[in-house]
């Protein structure tokens, strides 16, 4: 009976360490386990600054075994510009936490792939060019009149604001505007369910990177133990309720001649694809739901970041400010900016720029997925390797930013004190690249 039962745990023991094994010439990375593989070295957050402490001990790619699935990190300019081009490397995970929120599909933008991204991305450019940048401008100009109303009065009322509520409200309301073409007041409701519903969706107590993400992907079951993640869902739930209602009402008053806004033009879209029956099951209201929350998920934090960081910068170094200030006197005098004249405000652009270089608002690029057998760097990656690209290392990279934990946005300006847009081009990538 012992040596029945010696042999067992002898198979299983074996059996876990060849599931759990590295893939031939595959890069190289944190010790491995039997059956967890490297789980336990991966970053719960942070893992930019992971990848870079990876970087010098095992090199610019690092491969880590999780159980039976292989992840790949990739850190540093060149590797990270090469990876996002190659074809490979365009697929997208197909994890439960990412289609859980997509009615268990890869719908929308950000998680779909193939044919269906494709269908969408055609459409989304589509409607940018045929909504115009003039309407998205005014749209905007509408939302700042508002918010310097409501500023210049409430240091008379003595009233004190939360900078980052100010801002999420702009964002949301600026989305929901092109996206439904209604716009919420401050005193609508729906603007307040709008924001909350986002807080719990995107801004809850989620599992980082590491062993508990893992752990809740290998056994999904778990997840509705954690609490971070029943907020989560119950966030992204009532979101999902919320666009539906107004998609309905769209459907219910469309004309296909008079398209009002991002939901009447996929809807006319729709229409289109039954009567022609091309990509029938391209045009639901479930995609359309999570091209929503997308677009959204894109939106919330990312502006609301951007723009609380960039008044940060110039609290802190007042003498860009004035720079800054100087530009726009010289350049505008008392008339208001518009996109316009972007061209005419070298240092302006050079600003934002440094901005978003500085305090990289996605530090790694939503995950990817090795859609084949392939090769990278003369390392073998297995198809289904999910990939994690760190933008971060590429606007921090002392190769091509002099002192890039400084804020320089001189460094955005060519001989001539111009915006110098060829090194912008060269090595500035601040979302991703490629699908």
């Amino acid at each position: 009976m012992i040596l029945v039962l010696f042999f067992v745990v002898l198979i299983l023991f074996l059996f876990a360490k060849y599931i759990s094994q590295r893939p031939k010439n595959f890069p190289p990375g944190p010790p491995s386990y039997p059956l967890i593989g490297g789980i336990l070295s991966l970053p719960e957050s942070d893992v930019h600054l992971a990848q870079e402490d990876w970087a010098h001990q095992y090199g610019h790619l690092v491969g880590v075994m999780t159980g039976p699935s292989a992840m790949l990190f990739i850190h540093g300019a060149p590797y990270v510009q090469e990876a996002l081009k190659k074809a490979e490397f365009q697929g997208r995970p197909r994890t439960v936490d990412i289609t859980e929120r997509s009615y268990g599909k890869n719908l929308g933008i950000f998680f779909a792939e193939g044919r269906r991204w494709q269908v969408s991305r055609k459409f989304t450019v589509k409607f940018n060019r045929s909504f115009g940048i003039e309407n998205m401008e005014n749209i905007l100009q509408l939302e700042m009149d508002e918010l310097v109303q409501k500023l210049s009065g409430s240091s008379e009322r003595g009233h004190v604001y939360e900078v980052k509520e100010l801002f999420s409200e702009l964002a949301v309301n600026t989305m929901w505007t092109i996206l439904s073409g209604q716009r919420c007041t401050t005193q609508d409701k729906r603007i307040k369910v709008l924001l909350d519903n986002l807080s719990l969706a995107f801004r809850s107590g989620r599992p980082g990177a590491g062993a508990m993400t893992m752990l809740l992907t290998v056994i999904p079951q778990l997840r509705r133990f954690h609490t971070g993640i029943q907020t989560q869902r119950k966030g992204t739930y009532l979101l999902q309720e919320f666009f539906r209602e107004s998609i309905r009402a769209h459907q219910a008053t469309l004309d296909a001649a008079n398209p009002r806004d991002f939901y009447d033009a996929f809807l006319i879209e729709a229409q289109n694809a039954r009567n022609t029956g091309v990509d029938t099951d391209m045009w639901t209201e479930e995609d359309l739901i999570t091209i929503s929350l997308d677009i959204f998920s894109a939106s919330y934090e990312s502006v609301n970041s951007t723009i609380c960081f960039t008044l940060l910068y110039m609290i802190l170094y007042p003498d860009v400010q004035t720079k800054l200030q100087q530009e726009l006197d010289q350049q505008l005098g008392s008339t208001r900016p518009t996109l316009a004249d972007k061209q005419r405000l070298h240092y302006v652009q050079a600003v934002i720029h440094e901005v978003f270089r500085i305090n990289t608002i996605a530090p790694i690029v939503a995950p990817h997925r090795c859609t084949e057998d392939t090769t990278f760097q003369n390392y073998f990656i297995p198809k289904d390797t999910v990939i994690f690209m760190s933008i971060w290392s590429l606007l921090h990279d002392k190769q091509i930013w002099d002192e890039p934990s400084k804020f320089k946005p001189e460094r955005f300006l060519d001989t001539e004190r111009k915006f110098d847009l060829k090194n912008v081009q060269l090595n500035f990538i601040n979302f991703g690249l490629g699908k």
